[in-house]
């Protein structure tokens, strides 16, 4: 019902046992009667756009109630029993006067959509935020205290921080930066927690939801649908941010990127994958912590010199369609242990990193015809070679000196292995274009 002229409802609403729909948006309605908890059968009930300021408790009784919109209103509390609303799976409260949420709406088990945006809530249960939610927030920029990702604490020392797992996601703070994206969204964020490789990750998702109708009673006006999907992943080990990884984000603003770097410098690891930006920030070249680097499939690879002071980096992988150089400086990541360079165009190894005495690890995929240079054998420590590539010349004997080499993958081999091959004091694998060989 949609008269903009009902101001109260009767309490003989309550005699309409059947009634699984009610849709009051857009009145004038200041009060709703007791016996709206009489309504067992309902499942969808929208109120927005009314002159509500409070929620009989009674409402808690709709057993079957898996749909609420109380937005754009003046309701300043919600009822303490919300939790016993057992099947709702999608509620609304945006646009009132709401500070906080009950404890009991740690039990809503069945919320999958939470829309907030333009109420004061600035916390929510544990147990809600570890489920697979959808959080809408629409994009803001207000000065805000918080600083990024709702964290409250964070020793830029020693990197431990709290605060993180009982709050919102906040990606819109101007203390922190400009904003996420360099053009305004309408964002659906998610925040998961999860186990991974020992690492505890929380993480903040936008799902596309191509099926979901944004015109429906959920939404006051029309609104442009950001069909895109990007996550960002806190990584944790006893209580410490250790590492971020950024996928997906094709227009991301670089001063939000830069501003992370800049804000969590203790990170020992940084992935940037599928990024839509014009250059590899500078701000990476002052993590001097940092011991794994990944940069897949970025606009540019050009490397900012600022690279040459990861004195401790480990790993370091690149793969860029068109890569066609490595720094000179390369050579001075004297810690580095593992080399993985995809879709390059190098037609034989750049002799910075044959200088790289720890490396154990070398992968290079080229699209180029290529050769393996004699000076191979500086890199005595390899355990690992793939070179995914067309081989033109015959495996060098000099990389007999390579006597500690376990797995050597040359799939695009011309030529058949040598024989010596097999006499390499620990190689177990080998493979070419014929297959693999076990010893």
């Amino acid at each position: 019902m949609f008269s903009g002229e009902i101001t109260n409802l009767p309490d003989s609403i309550g005699n309409l046992k059947s009634l699984e729909e009610l849709r009051l948006s857009f009145n004038k309605i200041t009060n709703l009667p007791e016996s709206i908890g009489n309504l067992q059968m309902l499942k969808t009930l929208t109120l927005q756009n009314n002159l509500l300021k409070t929620i009989p408790d009674t409402i808690t009784n709709l057993k079957n109630l898996n749909s609420l919109n109380i937005g754009n209103n003046k309701i300043k509390c919600l009822p303490e029993n919300i939790g016993n609303l057992q099947n709702l799976q999608a509620i609304v409260l945006s646009n009132n006067p709401i500070s906080e949420v009950p404890k009991s709406f740690a039990n809503l088990s069945n919320l999958e959509r939470i829309y907030i945006e333009k109420t004061k809530i600035n916390e929510l249960p544990t147990r809600v935020l570890n489920q697979k939610i959808l959080l809408q927030r629409k994009y803001k920029f207000k000065k805000c205290k918080s600083p990024l990702f709702g964290i409250t604490k964070y020793c830029s020392k020693c990197g431990q921080a709290s605060g993180i797992e009982d709050r919102i996601v906040d990606l819109y703070s101007e203390t922190f930066a400009d904003r996420l994206f360099s053009t305004e969204k309408q964002l659906y964020l998610s925040l998961n927690q999860k186990q991974r490789d020992g690492f505890t990750i929380l993480q903040y998702m936008n799902k596309s939801d191509e099926e979901y109708n944004l015109t429906t009673a959920w939404f006051t006006d029309k609104v442009e649908f950001e069909k895109s999907v990007f996550n960002i992943n806190i990584l944790f080990q006893e209580g410490k941010i250790v590492g971020l990884e950024f996928n997906d984000i094709w227009d991301i603003n670089i001063k939000f990127l830069n501003a992370a770097l800049w804000h969590f410098g203790h990170i020992k690891y940084l992935l940037l994958e599928n990024m839509g930006v014009d250059s590899i920030p500078e701000h990476i070249g002052t993590l001097k912590h940092l011991e794994k680097l990944t940069l897949q499939y970025l606009r540019n690879t050009k490397f900012p010199d600022s690279l040459q002071n990861l004195a401790r980096l480990k790993h370091f992988t690149v793969h860029s369609r068109g890569l066609d150089s490595v720094p000179q400086w390369i050579s001075e990541l004297v810690e580095l242990e593992n080399l993985d360079l995809g879709d390059t165009v190098f037609i034989t190894i750049p002799k910075s990193i044959l200088s790289l005495k720890k490396l154990k690890m070398f992968r290079l995929r080229s699209e180029q015809g290529f050769t393996i240079p004699p000076e191979i054998q500086k890199l005595t420590d390899l355990r690992e070679l793939t070179i995914d590539a067309t081989i033109e010349n015959e495996v060098p004997e000099t990389m007999k000196n390579l006597s500690n080499l376990e797995k050597l993958n040359l799939k695009g081999l011309r030529e058949d292995f040598p024989d010596w091959i097999g006499e390499l004091p620990n190689i177990k694998e080998v493979t070419s274009r014929k297959g693999t060989q076990y010893f």
